[in-house]
């Protein structure tokens, strides 16, 4: 059977990190940002993958800094 995908708050996706196809089955995030150090090809299939699937991508490079709102 395949493994459950890991659940997170946030992805943080950075240069290295891999293909949006190759990590997302693989975790199931609230959240995507994009580090500035990720190349442009690949910050544009991210950015389409988190769209398709409906999930909130924050660039960084293009948005500034990614700020998590936090209640205790």
């Amino acid at each position: 059977t395949a493994a459950r995908p890991v659940q997170v708050d946030v992805l943080i996706v950075s240069q290295g990190c891999g293909w949006p196809e190759s990590v997302l089955p693989q975790v199931q995030a609230a959240q995507v940002v994009l580090d500035p150090t990720l190349p442009a090809a690949q910050r544009r299939r991210w950015k389409q993958a988190c769209a398709e699937l409906g999930l909130p991508c924050h660039d960084v490079q293009a948005e500034g800094a990614f700020r998590l709102e936090c209640t205790l």
